[in-house]
């Protein structure tokens, strides 16, 4: 870590984070600079916001483009003598050229014709899980039962293939593949406190149980065996250990591959001839990076062999075999964005360099390489946004138009908390472009100066709250080895230490919040994604805990800590409910028809009204009871509250996760003749 911010060293020194940074490191004004990026090539890169003012660039990209021009007859600073950069491209000329001589030609590629067409937009990229063969299919979990579906590309029209009671509170499809011929599919159902894997036909007929390991937690299917004899899948245990196993498409009989360490791993396939597996690896460099590692299923020992394919100190995993088994394409961020690069293989083994196929994909969520070369991917494009807004609570009206936190910041911002003395803000952002991994950074504002630090926890993030002597942040989350829990993380150094982790592999601790004092924590326990789940306060001192109350979907304590309002829903009806902090009976504050859920609660400064958040909506209702009153801010998505100690601000969330189908054609080098 490099001095009190936690950010990584090589981070610090290699990304430039303002057009005044990059002019300084180009020892240029900031027009010039701008005016380069505009006519000339620049590298630098908008934030996803896409503003001017708002960019950043790296180091290296900006030494490559210095030494490939001159201006006025000298060369730049940070550039390559001519010769250097003559070498570089002869060698990198004869490199191409071995590995075009290498590879077959074939009608289904034209060198120089890469094409990335956008398919669906208006998705939710996590619940994307596969496409058939074809590419004609795309296998989701449906957004409002979570059951299996199955959507036709070309006319965006979706039916379900599983039929999830209608008041189940549990249940749902979590990861699939087609098989090879296109007419089966494999998924994994996610139960209550146990996984199966299940098989479906295309049309929803035959759906069956094909296994069910009691001890497992989560099952990734991955991919069919080219015979269709057996599904490949990454398989999580309670005890935190995963293993690659390949199991028997008709008796479910399952064969471990390879035991693995804990990593988020994603991805694994067969190769054309069924004889190899590439699948993630645990990576010897970083405890949150991978690699891609192939295994010789043709060897005959009980426990295949493993070479890696690609080791670097950087996130590489697979996306997946060409179609003749040539070539496997992987993700990398080793260049500071997550880019497709193709390395040539030979009987399980690295033939040659990788090459850059397409820069900067973004976050995306792959979905599978199709046999004539199409890669389709889930590309995320946007998971909320964290604004800051002032507030009249007086005149129950907001002065201004909110504005999002982030500007300055790479990453969308989420989770918002104002600090105890309401000097300071935080809130996370998400620094890895991969879903689901560790990355998240924490930004600390000051807000009268407008300053910013960074802390880097490796952790990823669900929540955060300030502890009450403000040197410290509480997050709930997942550590390196996946273990949810509650973290405290130190401003100073960015390091987390663990308070406690979630009772059973499938819990997960939420919310939390500490008394005024510091002796008490507040969480709400979710067990495999159950809501309304049971609320908890634990002695920080002694690690004893309580129960405080059995269904709970948010709450919020009150600023002197003596009062806990907490809202809840049946198959009727949404409600607020008010009761002693330590517990006792609760008065009603709060009740209508159901008609959606109240995403987030908080108390005013004074203790005197709750604000809530609900369809989009903010409102304010009398802790004591009383007719609410809408404040005229509408988002979509309007959640995780956070009151300002003196009243005067809000910061929340508003926005969902959105997803879109994309398809990388054309890529592959052509096929010698």
């Amino acid at each position: 870590m490099a001095g009190g911010t936690g950010v990584p060293t090589n981070a610090q020194a290699e990304r430039l984070a303002s057009w005044k940074e990059i002019a300084g490191y180009l020892k240029r004004d900031v027009r010039t600079v701008q005016r380069w990026e505009k006519r000339e090539g620049l590298p630098v890169h908008r934030h996803l916001h896409d503003k001017l003012g708002s960019v950043y660039a790296y180091r290296a990209e900006l030494d490559a483009w210095l030494g490939s021009r001159r201006v006025g007859g000298r060369r730049l600073p940070g550039a390559r003598p001519r010769w250097w950069w003559a070498a570089a491209a002869a060698l990198v000329v004869l490199a191409a050229a071995v590995a075009l001589w290498r590879w077959p030609r074939g009608a289904d590629s034209a060198l120089g014709g890469l094409l990335t067409r956008r398919v669906l937009e208006g998705l939710e990229a996590p619940r994307l899980l596969a496409v058939s063969p074809d590419g004609r299919l795309l296998l989701c979990s449906d957004p409002a039962t979570s059951d299996l579906a199955v959507c036709e590309l070309a006319t965006g029209q979706t039916r379900r293939l599983t039929h999830k009671p209608a008041l189940a509170r549990v249940g749902g499809a979590v990861s699939a593949a087609f098989a090879r011929e296109g007419r089966r599919i494999a998924y994994a159902w996610d139960l209550e406190r146990s996984v199966e894997l299940r098989l479906v036909a295309q049309d929803g007929s035959g759906d069956r149980r094909l296994c069910c390991d009691p001890e497992a937690v989560h099952i990734q299917v991955c991919d069919w065996s080219p015979d269709g004899k057996h599904i490949l899948a990454f398989l999580e245990s309670q005890d935190r250990k995963q293993s690659l196993v390949a199991v028997g498409a008709d008796d479910g009989r399952l064969r471990i591959l390879k035991d693995l360490e804990w990593r988020p791993h994603r991805r694994a396939a067969y190769s054309p001839d069924g004889r190899y597996v590439a699948c993630d690896a645990p990576s010897r460099h970083g405890s949150s990076w991978r690699d891609v590692a192939v295994l010789d299923l043709g060897s005959g020992a009980d426990t295949p062999a493993q070479v890696a394919l690609v080791e670097r100190p950087s996130d590489d995993f697979l996306l997946g075999w060409t179609p003749d088994g040539t070539g496997i394409l992987f993700g990398s961020d080793r260049s500071g964005t997550t880019d497709a690069w193709l390395v040539p293989v030979l009987a399980g083994k690295v033939q040659g360099t990788p090459m850059l196929m397409k820069k900067d994909l973004g976050q995306i969520w792959p979905l599978g390489l199709t046999p004539v070369g199409a890669f389709y991917y889930g590309l995320e494009t946007g998971t909320g946004e964290a604004y800051l807004a002032s507030l009249d609570l007086a005149t129950s009206q907001l002065r201004g138009s909110p504005a999002a936190l982030s500007e300055r910041a790479t990453g969308q911002g989420r989770a918002p908390a104002f600090s105890p003395e309401g000097r300071r803000l935080a809130f996370v952002v998400q620094r890895r472009p991969s879903l689901g991994r560790p990355g998240a950074a924490i930004v600390v504002r000051a807000l009268d100066r407008g300053e910013e630090s960074e802390l880097a926890p490796e952790l990823v993030i669900f929540e955060l709250a300030w502890a009450p002597d403000g040197r410290s942040l509480l997050a709930t989350g997942r550590d390196l080895q996946g273990r949810a829990g509650l973290f405290r993380v130190d401003l100073r150094t960015g390091r987390a230490s663990v308070i406690m982790h979630a009772a059973s592999p499938r819990g997960e601790p939420h919310f939390p919040v500490a008394a005024p004092g510091g002796r008490r924590l507040y969480y709400k326990a979710r067990e495999a994604g159950v809501e309304p789940s049971p609320l908890f306060v634990r002695d920080l001192a002694t690690g004893a805990e309580r129960l405080l109350l059995s269904a709970v979907y948010r709450y919020s304590l009150s600023p002197d800590g003596r009062r806990l309002a907490y809202s809840c829903f049946d198959e009727q009806s949404e409600f607020i409910r008010v009761i002693p902090a330590p517990g006792g009976p609760s008065r009603e504050v709060f009740r209508q028809p159901r008609i959606g859920r109240i995403y987030s609660l908080a108390w005013t400064p004074d203790g005197r009204h709750l604000l809530f958040a609900r369809k989009g909506e903010l409102w304010r209702a009398p802790s004591r009871g009383g007719q609410p009153l809408s404040l005229g801010l509408r988002m979509e998505a309007l959640r995780e509250l956070s009151v300002h100690p003196d009243g005067t601000r809000i910061a929340f969330t508003a926005g969902t996760a959105k997803g879109e189908l994309w398809k990388l054609e054309n890529f592959l080098p052509p096929r010698r003749r």
